[in-house]
C-alpha cells in the first residue's frame, strides 16, 4: 500500500510557486531589449506638469553595438493630453501638458532591406503637479472678537 504524504505536496508545490514568482520578479524589472523577437524597450520618466525632457534612441545590434535604421523613427503620444511628443529621427522632446500616465512610443524599421522589421522604444510617462511656486490666498469676512475666557 501507497501511503500518501499531503505535507510533501504542500512543499513541492510552495517551491514551484517561487521559483515561478522569482522568475516573473526578474522578467518585471529588466531593463532594456525584452526579448529579441518583439524588439522592444521599455524605459520611464517622472516629469512635473511644468517640464519637458529631451530623448535620444540608440540602435544597437544583438552584441550591443551601434548601428543604423532604414528610415527615421516614427514618435507618437498614446495619450496628448497628457504629454505631447515630437521628434527628429532618432531625437524627440515630451512635454508635459497635464496631471496623469502615458506612453510614448518611438518605432523605426530595423531592416536594411525591403522589408520592415519593427523595432520600438516605450517609454512610461508620469505627469505629476509641479514644485509649488507661490500661495493662493483667501481671507474671510471680518467679525466680531471673541469674548474673553473668565
Amino acid at each position: 500500500m501507497t501511503w500518501w504524504n499531503p505535507f510533501a505536496w504542500r512543499r513541492d508545490t510552495t517551491a514551484r510557486l517561487v521559483r515561478i514568482e522569482r522568475k516573473l520578479d526578474a522578467d518585471a524589472i529588466t531593463i532594456g531589449p525584452m526579448r529579441p523577437r518583439r524588439r522592444t524597450t521599455m524605459a520611464a520618466v517622472k516629469l512635473g506638469d511644468d517640464q519637458e525632457v529631451d530623448v535620444t534612441l540608440v540602435p544597437k545590434d544583438a552584441q550591443g553595438q551601434p548601428t543604423t535604421l532604414d528610415g527615421p523613427v516614427a514618435w507618437e503620444s498614446a495619450d496628448p493630453a497628457i504629454a505631447t511628443v515630437t521628434g527628429a529621427d532618432l531625437s524627440a522632446t515630451i512635454v508635459a501638458q497635464a496631471i496623469g500616465n502615458t506612453q510614448v512610443k518611438g518605432t523605426g524599421d530595423a531592416d536594411p532591406s525591403s522589408g520592415v522589421r519593427p523595432i520600438v522604444a516605450v517609454i512610461d510617462v508620469t505627469v505629476a503637479a509641479g514644485e509649488a511656486q507661490s500661495f493662493d490666498v483667501s481671507i474671510g469676512m471680518p467679525r466680531p472678537k471673541a469674548a474673553p475666557q473668565p
